[in-house]
């Protein structure tokens, strides 16, 4: 498969939302096949999503991005921006078959700022242990405890 052009130009943040996921759905539809299984992973392939042919389609909400952007944001975009992100869940809930999430937390979040219709979300509970269930790193006494994370630093993340 050819890799899709990348926006071009600076987006005006307030639209930001709005404007990736349009560049997204013109440019990527014509250069994918029809799938049997969709996942999508982002609120901004939703309207990607609404242009290919799957057979089923799925929507893996990593988090509530309305929610984050009505507290994360600055607030002269805050409710615009929020309202994109909004829009964009809903069409990506709207257009799939299952959609995910990781708690109940996380569906109750997506209720109160996407308030996508019939939303009746798939719960993956956390793949990972407990702290209680965490086995203990036995290390000699000042020894330091070396940790490592990997992610994305990036705002909206906090």
């Amino acid at each position: 498969m050819k890799r899709p052009a990348q926006p071009s130009g600076t987006f005006p943040w307030r639209f930001e939302p709005f404007l990736r996921a349009r560049h997204w759905g013109r440019v990527v539809p014509p250069l994918v096949e029809a799938a049997d299984v969709l996942v999508v992973l982002d609120c901004h392939f939703a309207w990607v999503a609404a242009g290919l042919e799957a057979g089923r389609r799925v929507y893996l909400s990593l988090s509530a991005i309305a929610r984050q952007e009505a507290f994360g944001s600055p607030p002269s975009g805050r409710r615009l921006r929020c309202w994109q992100y909004a829009r964009l869940e809903r069409d990506a809930i709207a257009g799939a078959d299952a959609t995910v999430v990781a708690s109940e937390t996380h569906a109750r979040e997506l209720r109160e700022h996407v308030r996508p219709p019939a939303f009746a979300p798939v719960m993956l509970h956390p793949v990972f242990p407990t702290v209680d269930e965490i086995p203990r790193v036995e290390r000699a006494e000042g020894e330091p405890l070396h940790v490592l994370t990997l992610g994305r630093l990036v705002p909206s993340k906090g």
